[in-house]
């Protein structure tokens, strides 16, 4: 009797051992807790909605779909850099703008506001004396859900008769919240001169936007855009050598009066560039308009 109680005895400390092991170690024992939900990936899902995300961004950005420009001194240090900041600045150039309206990203857009062009109001090719076949045009704006007959008449009535007589060539983007528009006219003279003109337009409204509305509607301070102006401008003066040639004009170029006027818009590519009417250059003995991305 007394063997059979030690065997039972032992039996029993044997099973309650195993069971121990098994039941009480939650992981840490030969045989672990397992959590079946650990084999389940819960991010399927989320990582496909990411995708489709990134997808629908990258469509958006390809479709030139553009996103307000930044103001470098408000932008959050982990974000990119601000994608309107310039490579080198152009200055004014006599023969050709920066790009036409021809090759410029998409015209038309619908997302957020109405649907958007811009297109030739007039396009004539004819000879001139000093610049021989030239194709002249000038550009109207559409914006569907608002008027925008106001701009097209400021711009017909500033360009329409010197379009039949010089070159006139135009390039524009279309922004999220605006459509920003520089043509140059290159006059059939022995000199060739140039003359500038930009016209900055609401989406929302299809009026034409003062300079510090339309800085707003970029995300951008007035004092920045001048300060970029500024260096752009002293490079443009530094890479031609006029900063020797006339030391008093190239303080004048970049004074604060001077960039005071200086006059926004962004490019075809989408950078945030200046134009300088007359600008006193010690070249001629004239005055130009100069352009350039800042």
């Amino acid at each position: 009797m007394k063997n059979l109680l030690l065997k039972i005895s032992a039996i029993l400390i044997t099973v309650s051992l195993t069971a121990g092991i098994i039941t009480g170690c939650n992981g840490r024992g030969l045989l672990p807790f397992v959590n079946p939900d650990d084999y389940y990936d819960k991010n399927d899902d989320d990582v496909k909605d990411t995708k489709d995300k990134e997808d629908d961004d990258t469509r958006a950005t390809k479709g030139g779909q553009e996103p307000v420009i930044p103001d470098p001194d408000e932008t959050d240090k982990n974000e990119p850099a601000d994608p309107a900041e310039p490579d080198e600045t152009e200055g004014a150039d006599p023969d050709e703008p920066e790009e036409t309206s021809a090759t410029a990203p998409s015209a038309t857009t619908k997302k957020g506001y109405g649907k958007t062009k811009v297109t030739s109001a007039y396009k004539k090719t004819f000879k001139t004396k000093y610049l021989g076949k030239v194709t002249s045009s000038y550009p109207k704006v559409s914006i569907a859900g608002v008027s925008t007959s106001a701009v097209n008449s400021q711009i017909k009535k500033d360009l329409a008769s010197k379009a039949k007589k010089h070159k006139v060539k135009y390039s524009y983007r279309i922004g999220k919240n605006y459509v920003s528009i520089i043509v140059t006219v290159t006059f059939d003279s022995d000199w060739g001169d140039n003359d500038h003109f930009v016209y900055n337009i609401s989406r929302g409204t299809g009026k034409r936007l003062s300079r510090s509305e339309f800085l707003k509607a970029l995300g951008i301070k007035s004092s920045s855009f001048e300060s970029r102006a500024k260096k752009a401008i002293q490079k443009y003066w530094k890479k031609y050598k006029y900063n020797t040639m006339d030391k008093k004009a190239y303080a004048k170029a970049y004074s604060k009066s001077t960039l005071k006027k200086a006059i926004p818009y962004v490019n075809s590519k989408g950078k945030l560039c200046y134009l300088v009417k007359s600008m006193e250059l010690p070249v001629g003995g004239n005055n130009y308009d100069v352009t350039g991305t800042c």
